[in-house]
């Protein structure tokens, strides 16, 4: 690359690092973990002291520190914290404080510490470590304590004035001392000293067992304490608040075993490990992890000299006025910030650092992650993090290294494209294509509809949104993608890839990122993601595709000159990786070609279909005028009475006649045939197999045109015409000059072959891509009918109606793998009823069924009843009721009513058409397999997923036939539960427990009754399948109809009596009196959830007569003598007596006869029977028994109707109003 060469110098800056990362070291560390009686340590070792004749100074410290709280509190409120937890303890001894006037209790680790509980451990802010020094090593060249991330002094001799140290002073208004704080770089005491002041041996020389100190550190006071064989050292050090400290050691070996760290803990303070480790709160058994490590100093590191500096221009402006300083032009950069260890590097030097590049690499992925699936208050949340200034500098700097350089691509895509993206990449197979003017301009020129130059098209796609960022995210509907300047960045991909294949047309030693993979797919796979977000221009195209194959697509290519090695990304060797993406660049490029080709179809049939018409009126008007006999006019109209599909099907079949008077007589002119023939020819003429494999012709110069034929072209003509030869006639044909998206077909296929010759492929999803793009190569046909399926013709006018529905339909796509909030859930459901108010929801349901809404439906429907299932989902740590994100999850009621709202649109999309709701239809059995949900709640009827099942089928005989048996066989099991158990949510409400559920059993039987009587007949196969289902399973019926039950009319007349004292129940509790029936009242006045339990009872065996007097056989049927017929009619007969039907028909209603002015608007039906069951029982009846019999037919007469049509006389107002009852019994 023509770029800077970066320079590195020595900086004189010591820092620590993980021993184990530095080479040469000579600490060895052993991790030993915690025993019975040991705590978890480190042991340090010299490794070359044997082979030494005098050690070296080791600098080492613990990898993570102990902050200090950012408040302190005072040694009385520390001492009343103490206080606090022996009243807690109590009446236990609680361990005295250190410090206290009594002896203090020496270091301990025993496994029985003594019982803290959460709230006494708060209380607790003093932590421990232990340093045991070894026999052998001696305690004057041991230094232990504290260091802070200022200590970079790294010394050949080590003593206490080698420590930094200032006292900083606040004064107050009168030149006194306010506040006085003393900072040092360094905390640490010598321990042959420690040792002479613990003990009375003025020698100091140590034990032979060895030495123990101890290091103490209280977070909420600031105080940094020492112990030395358990007895407290005088020296103390405050600390100022927010102080970070890295517990210490440093050492001048003089024995190979030295020292080890001991992260235990005493009676009254908490291991190391708890204030280390923030995440795993307070505790007092101590912990060893893995991320603790030893590290050691190193005197010296690398830095990195930066590329370009800052120009400065100083001027003296005078002695008083001082100095002028002037910068021309900021320099940007990227500061790593490393919070433990307090100090910021540049990001360029994270290159030689390759842990810290993985580290912050794998955050952005992190941050890349969170935006998945249009997490738009996450992507606004990162920005912050990741703004649009540091993100240009990251992708722009030709000095990033690899890793980095991907990782902000990648976060510039997840941030501000990948959402718009992925909507697009979702409807690249969905064409809706307006009729429109432009659509014909645009394809006025043949090559237009096979370009893969040029992204302008007609068909309506999602509209990219961005909006400010922001911190507001009160209202997630207003939220959309962070705004970006795209055409800044475009510039920026064009010029750097142009750059890029420029500098690789032969071997790079140095590419951009480290390797041609760091350099190449960053820029091709950004280049991908703008084209799909319609960022990119003709021309940038264009561009594009001289990059990747000149030979093609430059027009000026001069192979044997100036261009004779210029090579193109397809010639290039390059990485797996890069491959990968420039696959899945030119899928998207394929997509837009398959595009174009839809759109010309439709432009061509724009028109044609006109002209069709037009030709079909004028042969209509012929008909219609001429004096031809009425048969033979009936015979040539019957064309313009079928549907208008199929009058365009027999219009338009004349490819398959051969013979030529039945081709002359055919409704289709020629002229029209020869523009539909012509057409196809040209479509063919670069989709087909055999345009692939047609030899390239060169177009010819002008000067070869305008030559004159040659002589001996002219002898042989000459001779040919006098051996009687027949000349051509007319003109010969040209021949076919390929464009160059032929030949770029041809030349994909050579380079995915030569791909897969060259080097064993390993990387999965690139044979994916690369076959895949192969067969695109070769099946364009078959793409471009399946295409044609999914593409949907609609007039100019509904463009806005479409862009709307495009908007609902975008974002609920993006919701439907994740686990939706509250706020997400209530956001679906107005998008949904958006989407119902659509125009184009009713006129346009075949649009609605190609796009596959219902199945996008269906799929949030199944995530509500999985989380419903599962508890309501959530988790992570906070308020059980709250997600990780900090939005409340989803409860059980939220998922209820997102079941509700996507049964109410299936229910809708049902309604639209006979094509949607066979579409449904293919969806039953999920739709039965969760259809035992939600029917106990009467104001949820029409909306549950049994609803959905109802109307999948509802009026629709094909599909009443098309249930199989495994269908139907799945209500009666849910019905046969009712029949054998309560229902539990209505018991926990306080509703009597009848044993069995007549609630939830009447909608089951009312869905037998759509699958047995489908447009006033019965569907014979489906009511014999009934009868046998309902008889294999007893329960099914009902306590009052199974085995030796009490019989129809006295399930009728307990129910009737039930809902009669039901009713008396809630009067005398409206009336303010005490009633001792125990059945619950409505919670409001039209309680629509409210269910009179004696009247569900009613419903359901009325409900079940009125089935199994549907499934009885006709008339008809029985008189042909069918043994099936005469079998389900005995099982009927044998179900329900006639005597029990009679005396059902013969009860009266009870009458209610409002005062004139009283009560008016409320309504007069009863409680109890109504018109509605007696009129499945006649139902029943007439079909099951007839009424043949002249004495039944006037003891029904006399005793049930009669009765009922006085009652409906009775019950006429006479201010001429009308009565619900009244209507009801007429």
């Amino acid at each position: 690359m023509v770029r800077s060469v970066t320079f590195w110098y020595t900086k004189e800056l010591s820092i620590f690092e993980n021993n184990e990362d530095l080479g040469g070291t000579k600490i060895d560390v052993t991790r030993m973990p915690a025993g019975t009686d040991n705590p978890p340590s480190l042991k340090i070792s010299h490794n070359t002291y044997e082979q030494e004749e005098k050690a070296d100074w080791e600098f080492m410290r613990l990898s993570l520190p102990v902050t200090c709280n950012d408040r302190f509190i005072t040694e009385q409120e520390k001492a009343r914290r103490w206080q606090e937890i022996q009243m807690r303890q109590a009446p236990r001894q609680a361990p005295r404080r250190r410090g206290a006037p009594e002896v203090a209790s020496p270091e301990v680790t025993s496994p029985q510490p003594p019982a803290f509980d959460d709230e006494m451990l708060e209380l607790i802010n003093e932590y421990f470590y232990g340093v045991r020094i070894f026999p052998g090593q001696d305690p004057g060249m041991v230094y232990v304590g504290w260091v802070t991330t200022q200590y970079h002094l790294h010394t050949d001799d080590f003593s206490q004035d080698c420590v930094r140290n200032v006292t900083v002073q606040k004064l107050d208004n009168y030149g006194g001392i306010a506040e006085s704080v003393d900072r040092q770089s360094c905390y640490l005491m010598r321990v042959d000293e420690m040792y002479a002041e613990v003990s009375n041996d003025p020698s100091g020389k140590p034990p032979s067992t060895g030495l123990f100190v101890g290091c103490f550190v209280d977070v909420a006071t600031g105080v940094v304490s020492f112990t030395c064989e358990g007895k407290e050292i005088k020296q103390r050090f405050k600390m100022e608040p927010g102080t970070k400290l890295f517990p210490t050691v440093f050492l001048k070996a003089s024995s190979k075993d030295a020292l080890q760290f001991e992260l235990g803990r005493t009676q009254t303070t908490l291991p190391l490990s708890a204030a280390v480790l923030v995440n795993s709160g307070k505790h007092i058994v101590p912990q060893f992890p893995q991320r603790l490590k030893v590290q050691c100093m190193k005197p010296k590191t690398w830095a990195r000299v930066p590329n370009k500096n800052l120009v400065n221009h100083a001027l003296k402006l005078s002695d008083i006025r001082g100095w002028s300083l002037l910068s021309e032009d900021p320099v940007s950069m990227i500061a790593i910030h490393i919070p433990e260890e307090d100090r910021c590097i540049d990001v360029l030097e994270l290159i030689e650092n390759e842990k810290l590049a993985s580290f912050h690499a794998q955050t952005l992925k992190l941050y890349a992650a969170l935006c998945f699936q249009s997490n738009y208050k996450a992507m606004h949340a990162i920005c912050a993090y990741c703004d649009s200034k540091q993100i240009l500098y990251a992708i722009k700097n030709e000095f990033m290294p690899g890793v980095l350089r991907q990782a902000f691509f990648d976060i510039l895509i997840s941030l501000h494209l990948e959402s718009y993206v992925n909507t697009v990449e979702i409807t690249q197979k969905e064409f809706i294509v307006p009729m429109t003017d432009e659509l014909a301009e645009l394809y006025s020129d043949a090559d237009m509809g096979n370009s893969l130059r040029s992204l302008a098209y007609e068909s309506i796609r999602p509209q990219m949104t961005t909006c400010e960022i922001t911190t507001d995210f009160s209202c997630i509907k207003e939220l959309s993608l962070p705004e970006f300047d795209l055409d800044a960045l475009r510039e920026f991909v064009m010029e750097a890839l142009e750059t890029a294949v420029l500098v690789n047309q032969v071997s790079n030693r140095d590419p951009i990122g480290g390797s041609n993979q760091d350099l190449f797919v960053p820029l091709v796979k950004l280049l991908d993601q703008l084209l799909m977000a319609g960022v990119l221009s003709d021309d940038d195209v264009s561009r594009m595709l001289i990059m990747i194959h000149p030979q093609t697509w430059d027009e000026n290519f001069d192979g044997s000159g100036k261009d004779e090695h210029r090579k193109g990304i397809l010639d290039m060797f390059i990485h797996e990786d890069v491959k990968l993406e420039v696959c899945k660049l030119i899928h998207h490029m394929c997509d837009v070609q398959v595009r174009h080709r839809v759109e010309s179809i439709v432009a061509f049939a724009h028109g044609y279909m006109g002209d069709l018409q037009t030709d079909q009126l004028r042969r209509y008007i012929e008909i219609k005028q001429s004096d031809m006999p009425s048969a033979v006019a009936a015979k040539k109209t019957k064309e313009f009475r079928c549907p208008p599909r199929e009058q365009m099907n027999t219009i338009l079949n004349f490819k398959s006649i051969e013979d030529e008077e039945e081709l002359e007589e055919h409704a289709c002119n020629s002229e029209l045939r020869g523009r539909m023939s012509e057409f196809h020819d040209g479509l063919m003429t670069f989709m087909s197999i055999a345009s692939l494999e047609a030899e390239d012709v060169e177009p010819p110069s002008a000067d070869a045109v305008e030559e004159k034929p040659s002589l001996m072209t002219s002898f042989m003509t000459t001779l040919k015409a006098a051996q009687g030869e027949k000349g051509d006639e007319g003109e010969a044909e040209e021949p076919h000059v390929k464009t160059a998206e032929e030949k770029f077909r041809k030349v994909l296929i050579d380079t995915i072959i030569r791909w897969g010759c060259e080097a064993e492929i390993e990387n999965k999803d690139l044979i994916k891509e690369m076959f895949s793009l192969l067969l695109r190569q070769y099946d364009t046909v078959g793409e471009l009918m399946k295409s044609a399926e999914s593409a949907y013709i609609i007039n100019s006018d509904t463009t806005e109606d479409v862009k709307h529905m495009w908007v609902s339909l975008s974002r609920i796509r993006s919701l439907l793998p994740v686990q939706m909030s509250k706020e997400e859930e209530e956001l679906v459901r107005e998008l949904l009823w958006t989407l119902v108010n659509n125009h184009v929801f009713f006129q346009h349901p075949d649009l609605i069924r190609i796009l596959k809404i219902h199945e996008n439906v269906i799929a949030i429907m199944m995530n509500s009843i999985a989380r419903s299932e599962g508890g309501g989902g959530g988790g992570g740590e906070g308020d059980e009721n709250s997600s990780v994100s900090g939005e409340p999850v989803a409860t059980e009621d939220s998922s209820s009513e997102m079941v509700v709202a996507c049964c109410r649109f299936l229910c809708y999309f049902c309604r639209t058409s006979r094509q949607n709701q066979k579409a449904m239809f293919d969806h039953l059995l999920f739709i039965l397999d969760n259809a035992n949900i939600l029917l106990s709640r009467p104001s949820l009827r029409g909306s549950t997923p049994l609803d959905v099942a109802y109307s999948s089928l509802m009026d629709n005989t094909e599909l009443a036939l098309a249930l199989r048996e495994h269908y139907l066989d799945k209500i009666a099991v849910y019905l046969s539960r009712c029949g054998l158990s309560p229902n539990s949510e209505l018991t926990a409400k306080g509703y009597p427990d009848l044993g069995w559920d007549p609630v939830e059993g009447e909608r089951f039987v009312d869905f037998l009754r759509f699958c047995v009587w489908v447009g006033g007949e019965s569907v014979e196969e489906n009511a014999n399948l009934v009868i046998r289902l309902l008889i294999r399973r007893p329960e099914c019926l009902g306590p009052a109809l199974q085995g030796e039950g009490e019989g129809l009319l006295s399930a009728v007349v307990a129910g009737n009596e039930m809902s009669e004292a039901v009713s008396a129940h809630i009067a005398a509790s409206e009336n303010g009196q005490v009633s001792d029936y125990n059945h619950p009242l409505p919670a409001r006045e039209g309680d629509e959830d409210f269910i009179d339990t004696g009247a569900a009872i009613l419903n359901f065996y009325c409900t079940l007569v009125d089935v199994l007097g549907r499934c009885a056989p006709d008339a008809a049927v029985i008189a042909q003598g069918k043994n099936d017929s005469l079998r389900a009619r005995a099982i009927l007969r044998s179900l329900v007596p006639l005597e029990d039907l009679q005396g059902v028909l013969s009860l009266r209603f009870g009458l209610a006869m409002p005062m004139p002015g009283l009560n008016e608007d409320r309504s007069d039906m009863p409680t109890g029977l109504i018109p509605n069951h007696k009129q499945s029982i006649a139902l029943f009846m007439e079909r099951v028994y007839g009424i043949e019999d002249r004495d039944l037919f006037f003891n029904i007469l006399e005793h049930a109707f009669l009765p009922d049509l006085r009652a409906a006389t009775m019950l006429e107002k006479p201010e001429g109003g009308e009565s619900e009852m009244g209507l009801a019994l007429n």
